[in-house]
């Protein structure tokens, strides 16, 4: 039973064992080429340079129709949203604008209404008719 035990355990772990000795590292060198290789960076760029393949794109990358489809609608739900948000930010800048007319509007009818108010204070005789 416990020779059941270590082999399964031994062939559970087999697969991860190699993906943990491959580290990459994104090493820049002096004339800022960027290279990856497989020891750390050092000050000067020196290291074991590596080439990359790159990712396959158009038709055959490997992508289902189905999932194309789905990246297709999410995206024109995002860009809705995105031009939606624009607007309302939009309406809601206007909104600000024409509050602050309005608290300008307020505050200068407050000031002609204090300068009449001191004019009419400022020791002008008061005629009382009286009939």
């Amino acid at each position: 039973m416990k020779q059941i035990a270590v082999l399964f355990t031994a062939f559970a772990a087999a697969p991860v064992t190699p993906a943990l000795g491959q580290t990459m590292y994104k090493c820049a060198d002096p004339a800022g080429i960027v290279k990856f290789q497989q020891i750390p960076c050092t000050p000067t760029g020196g290291g074991e340079a590596m080439t990359m393949k790159s990712i396959p794109s158009g038709a055959s990358s490997g992508i289902s129709n189905e999932a194309k489809s789905y990246m297709q609608e999410r995206d024109k739900y995002w860009d809705a949203k995105a031009k939606a948000d624009d607007e309302e930010s939009k309406r809601q800048d206007t909104l600000r604008v024409e509050r602050q007319k309005a608290a300008a509007t307020r505050e200068q009818a407050a000031a002609q209404r204090e300068t009449a108010q001191a004019i009419r204070e400022s020791g002008r005789p008061r005629v009382i008719i009286v009939r």
